[in-house]
């Protein structure tokens, strides 16, 4: 063939808008392949194995994640180490951009290394094709690649400007699980609405777990059938070559620990944990009822009205870092629940009252406990004298002091309650920092991401067992006196004694 039919002389690629001449056989091929994606694959993608570049023989599993790829618009798997999730990946993406027309695909990983791992599959199975498959190439370059049929593939990390403002038609996340949590929320946050505004769309997710964190979220969630989003899990016994003694071998040289969560694909919280794994894993994440205050507020469960309920408050400085937060529970019967949490880092303190009030007469006027450390005593101040809200938690002053007494008793009788079953949590953001509320330097407890929606439950676990403050507040006869008593020593503490305007012979009336 003359030079002029590929792409920059390159023998392997095609070049732009070539014509060739079809024989009757390679038009069938042609339509086999485009019908067919495990056809095209089995019969004509080569990979690298240890033996050479020989042609892809599909396991039974890939053939499972082909199938779930190609017949869902949106989908997750779990697959353990060097299982091919990758090449399978890659083997579909070229049947993708070769079969359809004007078609963005996007492959984005924790790393920009990892995406460029599958891309790199995906050019090498496209030169090695045969000249009539191929489609002609208009652009091939290091991290991109645009065909003349008007498909083109990127690639970039989560962390990258590289897709955002393109239109995406299949949104490939490797190692999903792996991005690190502030960059996976900017990067969920501001990706996959735009792609998820395509009815046609694909997102495919794949990852190894890591801990209890926003892939742990979207298994669940695809798990329970909630989010729409079709799962597959491969086993570890799937892979050729890994039977007991293989399992053995790798529990003796990493541990049980690598072996469970890196082969057996088993989410895990972090070592030295404050819940014990098998209780972290128990829990059912559920997804939202309604997301309110600009996605600020998560309803789990609306209120009802003969329920009685508690809101725990944790407040941040609203300066974009440490998030201020309400953990509404059921206190109504055993086991205790979480029905609505509110997180936000940027509501000043001034202001952090203003949602706490809204939400506490949404939930039949809950009985809020504010704990006063980092700026909470203002807060109290203001809930009781700018709104006036009419249930607040006062013991000598409004609200509570976290010390390291409270907390180690609380962080003990949280994990009593969850681990007993007696605290139900499903709020995904709540179990992700949950999973990671380890012990620390300072023989205490903490999720060095972020523990503002663990530590309200620490103190709720801590308040609901001091019978001093349940027996007064929880029952209807008392809470009313100590309610009655901390209204009257208000306006003492603030009224002008009468004294000062009344002479000795006057009366008092």
């Amino acid at each position: 063939m003359k030079n002029n039919i590929y792409y920059r002389g390159n023998s392997n690629l095609k070049g732009d808008n070539v014509d060739l001449e079809y024989t009757p056989e390679q038009i069938e091929e042609v339509i086999k392949c485009r019908e067919d994606v495990k056809y095209f694959i089995k019969k004509y993608v080569k990979i690298v194995t240890p033996n050479g570049l020989q042609l892809f023989e599909l396991r039974n599993y890939q053939e499972n994640i082909i199938d779930l790829i190609h017949n869902n618009g949106r989908c997750v798997y779990l697959s353990g180490r060097q299982s091919g999730k990758t090449a399978t990946a890659a083997a579909y993406i070229a049947h993708y951009i070769i079969f359809n027309q004007y078609k963005n695909v996007a492959i984005v990983a924790n790393k920009e290394e990892t995406a460029k791992v599958i891309f790199d599959r995906v050019q090498l199975i496209y030169e090695h094709l045969p000249i009539w498959l191929k489609v002609g190439v208009r652009e091939w370059n290091k991290k991109s690649l645009e065909l003349d049929n008007g498909c083109t593939v990127v690639i970039g990390s989560s962390s990258s400007t590289s897709i955002s403002g393109r239109s995406i038609n299949l949104l490939y996340i490797d190692e999903c699980g792996l991005i690190p949590k502030k960059m996976a929320e900017k990067f969920f946050d501001s990706v996959l609405p735009v792609v998820s505004a395509d009815p046609n769309a694909k997102i495919v997710i794949s990852s190894t777990p890591k801990g209890l964190n926003h892939f742990y979220r979207i298994w669940k969630e695809a798990e329970s059938g909630r989010s729409g989003y079709k799962h597959l899990k491969v086993e570890w016994w799937e892979v050729p070559g890994r039977d007991e003694k293989f399992k053995e071998k790798i529990i003796r040289e990493k541990g049980i620990e690598h072996w469970e969560q890196e082969y057996a694909v088993e989410f895990k919280g972090s070592g030295g944990s404050l819940i014990d794994s098998y209780s972290l894993k128990a829990m059912v994440v559920e997804t939202p009822l309604e997301s309110r205050m600009e996605s600020k507020f998560d309803i789990l469960e609306y209120p009802k009205p003969d329920r009685k309920y508690l809101i725990f408050v944790d407040t941040g400085e609203g300066v974009g870092l440490d998030e201020s937060t309400c953990q509404v529970l059921d206190i109504t019967t055993r086991p205790y629940k979480q029905v609505a949490v509110y997180y936000d880092n940027t509501v000043k303190i001034e202001n952090f009252h203003v949602p706490i009030s809204l939400i506490g007469e949404m939930y039949n006027t809950a009985l809020v406990v504010i704990e006063t450390n980092n700026g909470g005593s203002e807060v109290c101040r203001n809930l009781n004298y700018d709104v006036e809200y009419e249930h607040q938690f006062f013991n000598d002053d409004f609200g509570v002091k976290t010390t390291k007494l409270t907390k180690r008793l609380g962080c003990s009788q949280l994990k009593y309650l969850v681990e007993s079953g007696q605290l139900i949590l499903t709020h995904w953001k709540t179990i992700e920092q949950l999973g990671g509320f380890v012990r620390n330097a300072r023989d205490s407890y903490s999720n060095e991401d972020g523990d503002d929606l663990v530590m309200p439950l620490v103190n709720f676990a801590y308040w609901i067992n001091n019978k001093d403050f349940t027996n007064l507040w929880l029952d209807e006869e008392n809470l009313s006196k100590i309610l009655n008593k901390s209204q009257i020593d208000d306006i003492n503490e603030n009224l002008i004694p009468c004294s000062l305007f009344c002479d000795d012979g006057l009366d008092d009336d």
